[in-house]
């Protein structure tokens, strides 16, 4: 599924070629012919991986999250390093302004309780995998109660 269209924020336009080193002292004249594949994970319909162990922020989200981003002078350009947070709209209303695909959060869990029953079982599910220690399932926990959604 691709990364969602979203006001404001720029897709890449695909990966960095990645090459085999070359001699950085006395680089050749021409880029290599041949470039290893790259391989990203699939995405959600968010726009957040599903690869991997989902903590309890990209389980129950409140944004899409990428490991990457564009860089601003040169946009067909990936700034590997540099992740992005690109929020959900609060409200229906705020997300039909943005014109965003994405549901609002009022949308996703309707009430703040519902939010952290979500976050709660999402925490649980790893505790009881052994994936998650209880006292950070507890730390997400109360992060969750704090957050003010909407």
């Amino acid at each position: 599924m691709p990364l969602p269209r979203v006001q404001g924020f720029a897709p890449p336009p695909g990966p960095n070629r990645i090459v085999a080193p070359v001699d950085w002292v006395d680089p050749p004249e021409t880029e290599p012919d041949t470039a290893y594949d790259t391989y990203v994970s699939a995405v959600d319909r968010d726009g957040n991986e599903v690869a991997g162990i989902r903590l309890p922020d990209i389980a129950v989200p409140l944004a899409t999250y990428t490991g990457w981003n564009v860089y601003r002078a040169q946009p067909a350009e990936l700034a590997d390093r540099d992740g992005s947070r690109i929020a959900f709209a609060a409200t229906r209303a705020g997300r039909d302004a943005a014109d965003d695909p994405r549901p609002s959060l009022q949308e996703r869990y309707g009430t703040h309780a519902t939010y952290v029953a979500a976050v709660k079982a999402a925490a649980g599910a790893l505790v009881a995998e052994r994936l998650l220690l209880p006292a950070d399932a507890d730390a997400f926990i109360e992060a969750a109660q704090q957050r003010k959604l909407f």
